[in-house]
Parts: structure tokens; C-alpha cells; sequence
């Protein structure tokens, strides 16, 4: 049955003000409070400019709430007295998930839910519920799995309809405002006149999220071959020429990340020149901020043109993180700059001066006329141009950056880099320097327009990101700036987000903590902590990765299938089902990452715990591995990293008691440094007996190097030990290991590549000999001692 708005109204009454009458004394009493805090986001305001509605949500401090805390709609947040509310009244609930920049959240918002007809037929026959997926993400995959599993596609905004106790039955994404009430009406009817065949068919939805929990009856460990055959897979998918004009264009960074791991280890040419065109060619896409810098979410395109414009801190961290590795393998300059830009960015415009990076900035902006649009902040009329350039400049950004009187988007100009006409890497200074004369122009001219607005919370995950891309940042350019904002925010997040709670928190804002971690939080930021220690050296960050891994364990571990859940088993408010889940999106999941940092924990320390729960963790889902490896790239770099180590500037062996640091030399040689905790020794490159293991530096298949050659190797120590009379040459303490090339300038060097093989004792025991993949860049100019 279609309702039309006026017989809603009819049937609701003529009191447009429902909402307002639903709502509790002290509800107005605390947006009066809140009020100068936020930017209204509704057009039902008074004569004094204050909202004539307010909600729930205005007990929140998210700012997705807070900018429908004053919707007509009645909004809950994700609370028990929300479901308690819907089961008392046997009401079905309306639940909204979406996040503050989203440009088509805005849209629904502003057509449906701050439209009072609309309004008050959601109220009268639902309970209405408000999530930002950004707080939440736990209860976002379980509902955007559910509402995949209902319709076959999911987003945001996303829209669900659920039984009182949580189950959902009816899905999809946005809805135009006539679309919504139709589709609404219908199951308002269903659920009158059907219930028990709508609980039915929310059980039968259950059921089947809960076999995706079931453990993999075929577990098998992921050995080399299936990785390196799943490498090909990606790299033949990453390589693929754009052609589906209609499809999305998304980065796509878990797989590069994956692949430039994958390229360093095996020296795989293929794999790494796949990543570095890749980004270079989103690079003078649309995707990318030619004039401030970072980059959108996605295009709505797949040849990159036009872009969704929210910026996310996810995005940044893991962009800047890809260009500054790739970088590092090639040498070239241009991924240096993106990656240097984009780091910029990240400093300048998102990191809050407490410490730490606000999560994203929206899709929408102010134009001119003040009025909301989509990318009003980097769109560019030829009028404006021809007004802000010169007319031999306005010749340069048609040429170059592909400027147009027709525009590319709604009469506008989307900024993008023509390959043809300027390359990055080319020799051209006069190119280049006009390039940068006209985006200094642009630049000078945006900061005249009002930017978008940022949401400000800080998330522990996204932060974790980013203080890991800095660490990297730094590790290649040694930019001290890099290292100390990555400390800055680890720092704020341990002391705010756990050592004042006890448990991890996902969310801060100026000097409080909110909302449970998820998984992704508790591995994400056990692996930066591990990316300080790594850098820094001092042990206080390998002690607090311990501490929140030992948390995560122990909150989300699930014994019966071996992975984990993504919701924690403390602190659930309402009925939910905690999922377990491993499908990296636009970042790696939260297993991925855990079993990462498990590997890495393990290698550190030796706790065999480590290994064997990331061991479960890899064979949970490694069917799922086997039918679709570019889903689950992070957990093949778990198990890459679980099988023959991680390679690194900063590796370990002896479970932990020997770092091995590496670098390349002024000379174009490659240094090993060990450094051998106390009470163990490895043995020398000469030995006294024949059964006895020495150290030995190997040169490995090199990719545009030398071999390498003359390897130089300290005298051992001649000592006694304890298990036996004979005296030993071993290397104890700080020792140095020196190889050089054979032609050690030779061109389009950028990798050593070796194997160090040892053998680590006490004066009790031995264990077995280890082998040490040594990948050394020689584009990393940081102090790797420090």
C-alpha cells in the first residue's frame, strides 16, 4: 500500500510536532547546553535560530549523532533502552548506520529525516536508532553483512529494519524520500498483519550469520606457494586497465600494501613496478588533492576522474604509507613527493595540537552563495580560473591538469594531472616549475573558500594507521617532524585511551575517552607500538604492544573457530552477534591485522602463545584464503610473515634476544648489525669444530645490484662454556658484519638482498639454526640506531 505524504499526515493526526512532544525535559535542557558546541544541521529552527526538535542523540558527543539530534525523527543511539523501548511497544526498529561526512548520509538526512511527515511515520510505527559506523564498526559489519546477505549490495547510508531484539529482516542503502515511505508502509503492514512470518525470516538470516562463525572444517596452513600464487592473482587484478565506467574506483591499499611486501621479499620486479604505476597513476588522478593534498575516498568512476570528496585519516595513513615503500624499492621521486604531500597534509590539516589525527572531512562544502554542496571546496569554475590565472598560466592548467569550459563535474573542473603533457619524473624544470607556479595560484585562491568541516574524534585504529605511515615516513627520510607526531599521538592515545581506563577505548576527544575498542582497535595499535619499538628501540613500546595484545586475547579470541570476534566480549549493551570476520575492505580487518601483529609479537619475544594463536587465526579462514586471496590480503601477509619472517630494516631472531639491523652504506654496501642480549652468543664466522654452525652472510639473486662481495666479518670471542670443556668462537654484544658490491654504483641498484644464517646459544642450550631474509633499501636515510 503507498501512502501519500497527505494521508499520513491524516492518519498520524494533524500534530506535525510529535517528535517534540516525545521528547524529555532535560533533553532540551542539555542541547541548551550543548548548543554553541555544534553546527545545527536542520532547517526547523525558531525565530532565535534555536532547533525546534531534539532527540536522543543529544547526549552524544559523535558528531554524526549530533548532526541529527535535532531531526523531527525521534532518534535512540545503539542502546538497551532503545530495545527495550521497541519490545515494549512491539515495534519493529528502524536502524540508520552512516558517518559525518558522507555525502549521501546528508542527502537522506536532509530529504527524509529532517522531513516532518516522514518523521512522525517513523515514529509512530518504529523505533528509530542512530549509529555512526566510525564508533561503532562492529555493529556496522554485522548489519551491512546483513543487509549484503538481503539485497546483495551494501553502503551508506545504511538502512535496516530489525526485530525488537536486534535481528534483521528488510535492508538496503539510501532511499529516495517517496521510495522510503513506500517501502516502510509495506513492512509497517507486514509486521501488523505478519509477524510471525517476519520473525521467521529474520531468524532464517540469523542462522546464517552465525555460519559465518563456524570454524573451517578444512583448515590448512598457507604455505609459499599459495602466496606467491595469490600474489600473481593480485597483481594480474592490480595491473588491470579501468574500463567500467559505471563501476567505483577504489585504491585498493590492503592489496598494494600486500604486494610491495611481497615484491621486497621474493625481489619480485613484476609485483613491485605493478604497485609503483598503480600509484603513480592515481597520483595524477582525480583521487588525488593536486592543490592541498591527500586524497578522496574513492571516484565514482573506475578511470579515476571524479571523486566522492570525504578525506579519511584511513586513507591518507595508508596511501602515504604505500608511496613512501614503493619509494623506497624504486627510487622514484615522484612517489617520494606524493608521499611527502601527503604526509603534509596529514600534519597540517588533520592532526589535532593535543596529538593524534581527527578521523575525515566531508564530501560537502559551502559555495559561494553559502549554500551546501558536494566538493564546492575543490571544484573549479573556467571563469574562476581565468580570473585567478594568467592567461599563459590558464593555458598550462588546460594542458596539464586538464581544465576545460565544459568542466568535468556539474560545469566544474575536477583538478587532475595530464601524464601526457607533464610527468613527474621527466627533466622538464620548465614544466615543472609552471605546474607548481599555477597550483600556488590555486592554493592561494582556495584558502580564501570556507573548508569543509572535519570531524574531530580522534580513532584509536585510524590514528594507529597513521602513527605506523610516519614511522615509515621517517624511517626512509629520516623527517624528524614524522617521528615526533607519531609519538605525540601514541603517547595520547595510551594515556587517554588506556592506562586512565584499564581497557582500550576506540574514540577520544579533547581529554576524555568514549565507546569500547573493537578488534581492529586493540591490533592496530598493538602493531604501531611494535613500529615505535622497532624505530625508537626502547622497550616501553614492545611492553605496551604486549599489554593490549594480552587484552585482545583476551576479549576477542574465540576458541571454537580460532580467529576473532570483532566485537569485545565486555561491555555489550544490547543483544548482538559478535562476528568473526577477516575480509579486508579499504583497510586490512581487524583479523588480518591481529594475526600481523601476533607474528610480529612472536618473532620479538618468543612466547609461543603468540605464534600458535596466529597459527589458529590464518587456518580459521584459510579456505576462505583459498576461493578468494584479494579479500584476505592481510592474512596472507601474516602467514608470509609467519612462514620465512618479516623483512625489514630491524628483524629478529633467538626469539627475540638478537635484533639485526641493516643498511646500506655510503659505499653502496650493505652493514648488519646484531645485537646479542645478554647471556647469549651466536657463533663466529669461524668455528672450532666441524659440528658447530657459524655465522654466515650469503648473497642472494640481487634486482638491478651487484652480488655482493668481500664480506668482512669481526674476530669471534674465544670462550668457555658451561655444557662443555672445549673453548668456543662466538660473537656476544654488538657485533658488525660488513659485504660490498662487486660494482657498487651500478645503475637502478635498490635493493641488497642476502641471508644471514646463525645459530644463538646460552651456556645452557642451543637452539636451531635460523635463517634471516636481509632486504636492504638503499633509498633509507634515517638513523637506524637510534
Amino acid at each position: 500500500m503507498k501512502l501519500t505524504s497527505t494521508l499520513i499526515i491524516c492518519l498520524l493526526g494533524f500534530n506535525l510536532l510529535i517528535p517534540h512532544a516525545v521528547a524529555e525535559e532535560n533533553l532540551r535542557q542539555i542541547y541548551n547546553d550543548k548548543k554553541d558546541s555544534y553546527t545545527l544541521s536542520t532547517k526547523h529552527v525558531d525565530k532565535n535560530g534555536n532547533a525546534r526538535f531534539v532527540n536522543h542523540l543529544i547526549k552524544q558527543n559523535s558528531l554524526y549523532l549530533l548532526q541529527h539530534a535535532n531531526n523531527p525523527v525521534n532518534w535512540w543511539a545503539w542502546a538497551e533502552d532503545a530495545f527495550k523501548e521497541a519490545a515494549r511497544l512491539n515495534k519493529p526498529i528502524f536502524l540508520s548506520i552512516g558517518y559525518s561526512t558522507c555525502h549521501w548520509c546528508h542527502v537522506m538526512a536532509r530529504e527524509s529525516f529532517d522531513n516532518i511527515e516522514t518523521a512522525n511515520f517513523i515514529n509512530d510505527n518504529f523505533i528509530p536508532i542512530k549509529v555512526d559506523r566510525e564508533e561503532y564498526p562492529d555493529i556496522d559489519e554485522l548489519y551491512l553483512t546483513s543487509v549484503q546477505m538481503l539485497s546483495g549490495k551494501a553502503g551508506w547510508p545504511l538502512t535496516a529494519v530489525l526485530t525488537p531484539d536486534g535481528k534483521a529482516f528488510f535492508g538496503g542503502t539510501y532511499f529516495q524520500p517517496e521510495a522510503l515511505i513506500n517501502v516502510l508502509s509495506k513492512i509497517d503492514q507486514t509486521w501488523r498483519e505478519r509477524q510471525d512470518a517476519v520473525l521467521a525470516q529474520a531468524e532464517r538470516l540469523n542462522t546464517a550469520l552465525k555460519g559465518i562463525n563456524k570454524a573451517s572444517k578444512a583448515a590448512e596452513s598457507i604455505d609459499a606457494q599459495i602466496i606467491l600464487e595469490a600474489a600473481k592473482r593480485i597483481d594480474t587484478s592490480l595491473s588491470q586497465t579501468e574500463s567500467e565506467l559505471s563501476k567505483p574506483g577504489f585504491p585498493r591499499e590492503p592489496e598494494m600494501l600486500f604486494l610491495l611486501h611481497h615484491g621486497l621479499k621474493t625481489q619480485s620486479k613484476s609485483a613491485i613496478q605493478t604497485v609503483s604505476n598503480r600509484l603513480l597513476t592515481l597520483a595524477a588522478s582525480g583521487l588525488h588533492d593536486h592543490v592541498g593534498g591527500g586524497f578522496h575516498r574513492y571516484t565514482v568512476d573506475s578511470n579515476w576522474n571524479i571523486p566522492h570528496f570525504e578525506k579519511m585519516l584511513y586513507n591518507q595513513a595508508q596511501m602515504g604509507k604505500a608511496y613512501i615503500e614503493a619509494y623506497a624499492l624504486t627510487g622514484n621521486q615522484a612517489l617520494k613527493d606524493t608521499a611527502s604531500k601527503t604526509f603534509s597534509f596529514l600534519l597540517e590539516t588533520m592532526q589535532s595540537p593535543h596529538g593524534g589525527f581527527y578521523a575525515a572531512m566531508d564530501a560537502e562544502s559551502e559555495d559561494s552563495d553559502g549554500n551546501k554542496t558536494e566538493g564546492a571546496y575543490y571544484l573549479w569554475s573556467h571563469s574562476e580560473l581565468t580570473d585567478i590565472l594568467s592567461k599563459n598560466e590558464l593555458e598550462i592548467a588546460e594542458a596539464v591538469f586538464g581544465v576545460s569550459r565544459q568542466g568535468n563535474f556539474t560545469g566544474s573542473n575536477v583538478i587532475k594531472r595530464n601524464p601526457d603533457n607533464f610527468n613527474e619524473g621527466s627533466n622538464s624544470v620548465l614544466n615543472r616549475q609552471q605546474a607548481v607556479a599555477v597550483l600556488d595560484k590555486l592554493t592561494a585562491a582556495r584558502a580564501t573558500r570556507k573548508p569543509p568541516h572535519t570531524d574531530t574524534k580522534i580513532i584509536t585504529s585510524w590514528n594507529s594507521m597513521a602513527i605506523s605511515a610516519l614511522l615509515a615516513g621517517y624511517q626512509v627520510t629520516a623527517e624528524e617532524e614524522y617521528l615526533q607526531a607519531a609519538k605525540k599521538a601514541a603517547d595520547r592515545i595510551w594515556k587517554l585511551s588506556y592506562q586512565d581506563t584499564g581497557t582500550l577505548k576506540r574514540t577520544l576527544s579533547e581529554d576524555s575517552s568514549s565507546v569500547l575498542a573493537s578488534l581492529e582497535d586493540y591490533a592496530y595499535f598493538s602493531n604501531a607500538l611494535l613500529d615505535a619499538f622497532d624505530i625508537l628501540g626502547d622497550t616501553v613500546w614492545l611492553e605496551r604492544s604486549k599489554e593490549v595484545a594480552k587484552q585482545m586475547i583476551e576479549y576477542f579470541h574465540d576458541s571454537e573457530t580460532g580467529g576473532f570476534k570483532i566485537s569485545s566480549s565486555i561491555g555489550a549493551k544490547v543483544p548482538i552477534l559478535r562476528l568473526v570476520t577477516a575480509r579486508d575492505d579499504a583497510t586490512f580487518s581487524g583479523n588480518s591485522m591481529a594475526a600481523q601483529v601476533l607474528v610480529r609479537l612472536y618473532h620479538r619475544t618468543g612466547k609461543v602463545l603468540y605464534k600458535n594463536t596466529a597459527n589458529q587465526t590464518i587456518a580459521a579462514f584459510s579456505n576462505q584464503l583459498f576461493a578468494n586471496p584479494e579479500a584476505l590480503s592481510g592474512m596472507l601477509l601474516a602467514a608470509s610473515k609467519l612462514n620465512s619472517g618479516e623483512v625489514n630494516h630491524k628483524q629478529y631472531a633467538a626469539k627475540g634476544n638478537i635484533a639485526i639491523l641493516s643498511k646500506a652504506n655510503a659505499e653502496g654496501g650493505l652493514e648488519i648489525k646484531m645485537a646479542i642480549s645478554d647471556g647469549w652468543h651466536v657463533n663466529a664466522s669461524q668455528v672450532l669444530g666441524d659440528y658447530l654452525i657459524p655465522t654466515k652472510l650469503i648473497s642472494t639473486p640481487q634486482t638491478n645490484c651487484s652480488p655482493l662481495s668481500n664480506i668482512s666479518y669481526p674476530d669471534g670471542n674465544l670462550v668457555s662454556l658451561g655444557f662443555q670443556e672445549e673453548k668456543l668462537l662466538v660473537y656476544e654484544g654488538q657485533t658488525m658484519l660488513i659485504a660490498s658490491q662487486v660494482k657498487p654504483h651500478k645503475n637502478g641498484c635498490r635493493v641488497l638482498s642476502a641471508q644471514l644464517k646463525i645459530q644463538a646459544c646460552t651456556d645452557e642450550i642451543c637452539l636451531a639454526p635460523e635463517t634471516i631474509p636481509i632486504r636492504t633499501s638503499t633509498h633509507i636515510h634515517a638513523p637506524q640506531d637510534k
